[in-house]
C-alpha cells in the first residue's frame, strides 16, 4: 500500500490553494492510494484527494475492505493504520535523540525490499504521461478517470505480460 500524489496547477482561490498545497512535494498536489499485490497488479485505487490529505487519513477514509488474513506492507506514513483482521507491516522509526538497532536496520531493510514492487508499480502507472506532468484538465472527476485509465493500462500490461 502507498499513496502517489500527482501535481496540478495553483489554483486562484486561496482556500483552494491552502486545500490543495502539499508540504511534502512543496507543490500544490492531488493524491491517490493504491493497493498492489505481489504480481504488480492493482487491487485498489481510491479517489482523488488533495495534496495536503495525510496518507493515513487518505486509507481511513478510502474505506477498503481486505479479505481476512490480509498483510499489508506499507511506508510510516500510515502508522497508526489498523483495519480489523489484517496486520500491517511498519518500519521502525528511528527513536529522537537515539539509534535504531541492528536487527530493527535489517527488519527495515527487508522491508523496503518487499515494498520495491510498489514503487514499480507507481513508475508503471505514470509511463502515461499525462499522469506524470501537471495534469490542467478541471473537469469534474476527471482526475480520477485520467488515473483510473492509467491503472487499468498497467494492469493491461503486466497481465499480458505475465502470459
Amino acid at each position: 500500500m502507498d499513496a502517489t500524489e500527482r501535481r496540478i496547477p495553483r489554483s486562484v482561490a486561496y482556500e483552494r490553494q491552502k486545500h490543495e498545497y502539499s508540504g511534502k512535494k512543496k507543490t500544490h498536489t492531488v493524491k491517490n492510494n493504491l493497493v498492489v499485490d505481489q504480481q504488480h497488479q492493482i487491487l485498489f485505487l481510491s479517489s482523488t484527494y488533495p495534496g495536503s490529505v495525510h496518507d493515513k487519513t487518505l486509507a481511513d477514509e478510502a474505506g477498503h475492505d481486505y479479505p481476512d488474513e490480509t498483510v499489508l506492507v506499507a511506508d510510516l506514513g500510515y502508522q497508526g493504520y489498523q483495519p480489523e483482521h489484517v496486520s500491517v507491516l511498519l518500519p521502525h522509526k528511528k527513536p529522537q535523540n537515539g539509534e535504531l538497532t541492528e536487527q530493527q536496520k535489517q527488519e527495515n531493510i527487508d522491508l523496503s525490499q518487499i515494498r520495491v514492487p510498489v514503487e514499480h508499480v507507481m513508475a508503471g502507472v505514470k509511463r502515461l504521461n499525462v499522469v506524470k506532468e501537471k495534469i490542467r484538465l478541471r473537469f469534474q472527476n476527471v482526475r480520477d478517470q485520467v488515473m483510473l485509465i492509467a491503472c487499468g493500462l498497467h494492469n493491461l500490461r503486466t497481465a499480458t505480460r505475465n502470459t
